[in-house]
């Protein structure tokens, strides 16, 4: 498949990395023959904007932020440069914060309890003239300290979320830094794509809800293998080194 074609504008280390992360992906969709589309999204967390700033001149236009109020500070910065931008709460989701992450951002990815049902319709019916595009975040690990709903209460994630207003149900999530290593990170990955396609297969998924974010910068050949189609990077993007990390700990 050909990769979305992006210009850079400024010949800097992050537009290098931007260059051969591209590479990569489409290295590793044409050796599986791969025909999904491959959505890149940048993890800002602990930059400050002059990096972020910089990935957007090179032609970044999807970011994730882990953090709340790291998000909601930094994406009015870069909005007013790059109107376009499109952001991703990655965070851990916290009910009395549910209305502030549908109001910055235009992609929740770590939905992964019932609880988290009324919060989510109240925060969607106070804005209710906006669409947020949700994924289930999955806990295909089964370990009960890990993050992630267990695989077997998906199907009623996904039967709630169709009857909340002003979502959009876009697909299945796992976060491999969640995990223990790389070959429980890969069998996480085969077992939720086989859930994925079970749950688009069978209707309880829409048609439509096509996402898989699976893979980091670690595992991009893999995740790809096993069909992701949107991939979070961090230190393939930005450097292992980031220029300022946040140490504080409120989502």
């Amino acid at each position: 498949m050909e990769l979305p074609s992006f210009n850079l504008k400024v010949q800097s280390a992050t537009s290098q990395r931007w260059i051969e992360l591209h590479k990569r992906v489409q290295n590793a969709v044409e050796k599986y023959n791969k025909t999904q589309s491959i959505t890149i999204v940048a993890s800002t967390r602990g930059l400050m904007a002059d990096p972020v700033l910089e990935a957007c001149e090179a032609g970044v236009s999807e970011f994730a932020e882990d953090y709340l109020p790291e998000g909601i500070t930094k994406k009015p910065v870069i909005r007013h440069r790059f109107p376009l931008s499109t952001w991703h709460f990655t965070g851990i989701l916290q009910p009395g914060k549910l209305h502030l992450a549908v109001e910055a951002f235009e992609w929740i990815h770590m939905f992964d309890r019932a609880t988290l049902l009324k919060p989510l319709a109240e925060a969607c019916e106070k804005h209710a003239g906006k669409k947020t595009k949700i994924l289930i975040e999955v806990n295909s690990v089964g370990h009960t300290k890990k993050h992630g709903a267990l695989m077997k209460d998906v199907p009623h994630l996904c039967d709630e979320i169709s009857k909340i207003p002003n979502l959009e149900l876009m697909g299945l999530s796992c976060k491999s830094e969640l995990m223990m290593n790389t070959s429980a990170t890969s069998k996480s990955y085969e077992d939720l794509s086989q859930l994925h396609q079970k749950l688009l297969k069978d209707g309880t998924l829409p048609s439509s809800a096509t996402t898989l974010a699976m893979g980091t910068s670690r595992d991009i050949k893999r995740a790809i293998e096993l069909g992701s189609t949107m991939l979070r990077i961090g230190s393939a993007l930005f450097g292992k080194k980031r220029a300022f990390q946040i140490t504080s700990t409120c989502r």
